[in-house]
Protein backbone atom coordinates (compact mmCIF):
# COMPACT_ATOMS: atom_id res chain seq x y z
CA UNK A 1 0.00 0.00 0.00
CA UNK A 2 2.91 2.77 0.79
CA UNK A 3 3.94 2.71 -3.01
CA UNK A 4 0.56 3.90 -4.03
CA UNK A 5 0.02 5.95 -1.21
CA UNK A 6 4.19 7.51 -2.33
CA UNK A 7 2.89 7.65 -5.88
CA UNK A 8 -0.14 9.48 -5.33
CA UNK A 9 1.68 12.12 -3.48
CA UNK A 10 3.88 12.63 -6.26
CA UNK A 11 1.12 12.55 -8.68
CA UNK A 12 -1.10 14.95 -7.03
CA UNK A 13 1.91 17.18 -7.08
CA UNK A 14 2.68 16.96 -10.18
CA UNK A 15 -0.95 18.24 -11.05
CA UNK A 16 -1.53 14.60 -13.14
CA UNK A 17 -4.81 14.23 -10.63
CA UNK A 18 -6.22 17.60 -11.40
CA UNK A 19 -6.57 16.80 -15.49
CA UNK A 20 -7.82 13.32 -14.76
CA UNK A 21 -10.45 15.34 -12.50
CA UNK A 22 -10.98 17.24 -15.18
CA UNK A 23 -10.94 14.97 -18.20
CA UNK A 24 -14.10 13.18 -16.28
CA UNK A 25 -15.59 16.58 -15.52
CA UNK A 26 -15.30 18.27 -19.41
CA UNK A 27 -16.79 14.53 -20.28
CA UNK A 28 -19.69 14.72 -18.04
CA UNK A 29 -18.17 11.33 -16.53
CA UNK A 30 -18.88 11.75 -12.68
CA UNK A 31 -21.06 9.10 -12.14
CA UNK A 32 -20.19 6.79 -10.09
CA UNK A 33 -20.84 2.65 -10.60
CA UNK A 34 -19.67 0.30 -8.52
CA UNK A 35 -20.38 -2.36 -11.11
CA UNK A 36 -18.73 -0.05 -14.01
CA UNK A 37 -15.51 1.04 -11.83
CA UNK A 38 -14.99 -2.16 -10.47
CA UNK A 39 -15.24 -3.57 -14.22
CA UNK A 40 -13.27 -1.12 -15.95
CA UNK A 41 -10.20 -1.57 -12.73
CA UNK A 42 -10.34 -5.20 -13.47
CA UNK A 43 -9.48 -5.29 -16.90
CA UNK A 44 -6.98 -2.94 -16.70
CA UNK A 45 -5.48 -5.22 -13.84
CA UNK A 46 -5.65 -8.18 -16.19
CA UNK A 47 -4.77 -6.28 -19.21
CA UNK A 48 -1.10 -5.78 -17.26
CA UNK A 49 -0.58 -9.26 -16.69
CA UNK A 50 -1.77 -10.24 -20.33
CA UNK A 51 0.78 -7.89 -22.11
CA UNK A 52 3.33 -9.12 -23.85
CA UNK A 53 5.38 -6.39 -23.97
CA UNK A 54 6.91 -4.05 -21.83
CA UNK A 55 5.16 -1.13 -23.31
CA UNK A 56 1.67 -2.60 -23.08
CA UNK A 57 2.37 -3.18 -19.27
CA UNK A 58 3.75 -0.04 -18.92
CA UNK A 59 0.32 1.69 -20.80
CA UNK A 60 -1.60 -0.99 -18.41
CA UNK A 61 -0.60 0.39 -15.33
CA UNK A 62 -0.98 3.72 -16.42
CA UNK A 63 -4.47 3.11 -17.57
CA UNK A 64 -5.56 1.67 -14.01
CA UNK A 65 -4.14 4.94 -11.89
CA UNK A 66 -6.03 6.71 -14.53
CA UNK A 67 -9.14 4.68 -14.22
CA UNK A 68 -8.41 4.37 -10.35
CA UNK A 69 -8.59 8.22 -10.30
CA UNK A 70 -11.49 8.68 -12.10
CA UNK A 71 -12.87 6.25 -9.72
CA UNK A 72 -12.26 8.35 -6.55
CA UNK A 73 -13.10 11.83 -8.36
CA UNK A 74 -16.46 10.15 -9.24
CA UNK A 75 -16.72 8.66 -5.34
CA UNK A 76 -16.19 12.07 -3.78
CA UNK A 77 -19.25 13.47 -5.75
CA UNK A 78 -21.38 10.57 -4.90
CA UNK A 79 -20.78 11.15 -1.47
CA UNK A 80 -19.84 7.35 -1.11
CA UNK A 81 -20.00 6.43 2.72
CA UNK A 82 -16.24 6.16 3.95
CA UNK A 83 -16.19 2.43 4.73
CA UNK A 84 -17.28 2.20 0.88
CA UNK A 85 -14.44 4.60 -0.15
CA UNK A 86 -11.96 2.55 2.12
CA UNK A 87 -12.95 -0.70 0.57
CA UNK A 88 -12.37 0.88 -2.68
CA UNK A 89 -8.84 1.78 -2.04
CA UNK A 90 -8.08 -0.96 -0.28
CA UNK A 91 -8.57 -3.37 -2.87
CA UNK A 92 -7.28 -0.84 -5.46
CA UNK A 93 -3.77 -0.71 -3.48
CA UNK A 94 -3.46 -4.20 -3.64
CA UNK A 95 -3.95 -4.51 -7.15
CA UNK A 96 -1.48 -1.55 -8.21
CA UNK A 97 1.21 -3.60 -5.44
CA UNK A 98 0.84 -6.14 -7.07
CA UNK A 99 1.54 -4.84 -11.06
CA UNK A 100 4.13 -2.60 -9.01
CA UNK A 101 6.18 -4.97 -7.34
CA UNK A 102 5.81 -7.18 -10.62
CA UNK A 103 7.18 -3.95 -12.59
CA UNK A 104 10.35 -3.55 -10.61
CA UNK A 105 11.07 -7.64 -10.76
CA UNK A 106 10.79 -7.24 -14.56
CA UNK A 107 12.70 -4.39 -14.47
CA UNK A 108 15.34 -5.13 -12.00
CA UNK A 109 15.02 -1.86 -10.52
CA UNK A 110 16.02 -1.99 -6.87
CA UNK A 111 15.36 2.43 -6.82
CA UNK A 112 11.37 2.19 -6.15
CA UNK A 113 12.00 5.93 -6.83
CA UNK A 114 12.99 4.87 -11.11
CA UNK A 115 9.77 3.03 -10.76
CA UNK A 116 7.55 5.23 -9.70
CA UNK A 117 9.64 8.00 -12.96
CA UNK A 118 8.72 5.48 -15.33
CA UNK A 119 5.14 5.14 -14.55
CA UNK A 120 4.52 8.62 -13.66
CA UNK A 121 5.71 9.61 -17.06
CA UNK A 122 4.12 6.84 -18.50
CA UNK A 123 0.46 8.28 -16.83
CA UNK A 124 1.27 11.81 -18.36
CA UNK A 125 1.47 9.92 -22.01
CA UNK A 126 -1.71 8.06 -21.32
CA UNK A 127 -3.77 11.58 -20.00
CA UNK A 128 -2.69 13.47 -23.02
CA UNK A 129 -3.63 10.17 -25.01
CA UNK A 130 -7.12 10.37 -23.41
CA UNK A 131 -7.75 13.69 -24.21
CA UNK A 132 -8.54 12.44 -27.83
CA UNK A 133 -11.76 10.66 -26.51
CA UNK A 134 -15.06 12.42 -26.66
CA UNK A 135 -17.80 11.96 -24.02
CA UNK A 136 -19.11 9.33 -25.97
CA UNK A 137 -20.03 5.97 -24.17
CA UNK A 138 -20.30 2.39 -24.43
CA UNK A 139 -23.83 0.10 -23.12
CA UNK A 140 -22.02 -0.37 -19.58
CA UNK A 141 -21.09 3.21 -19.75
CA UNK A 142 -17.28 3.26 -20.10
CA UNK A 143 -15.74 6.07 -22.59
CA UNK A 144 -15.31 4.55 -25.88
CA UNK A 145 -12.38 5.62 -28.19
CA UNK A 146 -13.38 7.48 -31.25
CA UNK A 147 -11.97 6.55 -34.59
CA UNK A 148 -8.31 8.02 -35.31
CA UNK A 149 -7.27 7.55 -31.70
CA UNK A 150 -3.71 7.34 -31.14
CA UNK A 151 -3.14 5.03 -28.81
CA UNK A 152 -0.29 5.84 -26.34
CA UNK A 153 1.98 3.06 -27.04
CA UNK A 154 4.24 4.28 -29.71
CA UNK A 155 4.96 7.63 -27.63
CA UNK A 156 5.65 5.11 -24.74
CA UNK A 157 8.15 3.55 -26.70
CA UNK A 158 9.96 6.69 -27.38
CA UNK A 159 9.47 9.04 -24.95
CA UNK A 160 10.07 6.01 -22.02
CA UNK A 161 11.48 2.87 -22.97
CA UNK A 162 14.14 4.61 -24.81
CA UNK A 163 14.87 7.40 -22.16
CA UNK A 164 15.36 4.87 -19.55
CA UNK A 165 17.21 2.21 -22.09
CA UNK A 166 14.57 -0.34 -21.10
CA UNK A 167 13.49 -3.49 -23.26
CA UNK A 168 10.38 -2.93 -24.60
Amino acid sequence: MQELKELYEHIAEEKQIDAIQLWNKERGNTKYSKYLEYKMLSEEFAEYFEAKTLVGRLDAIADFIFVYEGTLYKASLSALPEDVVERLTYDCGQMFNIMFEDLAYTLQLEHDGLVFDIIYETLGIVVKANQQKSANKNADGKITKPIGFIPPEETIKEQVINKYKLEG
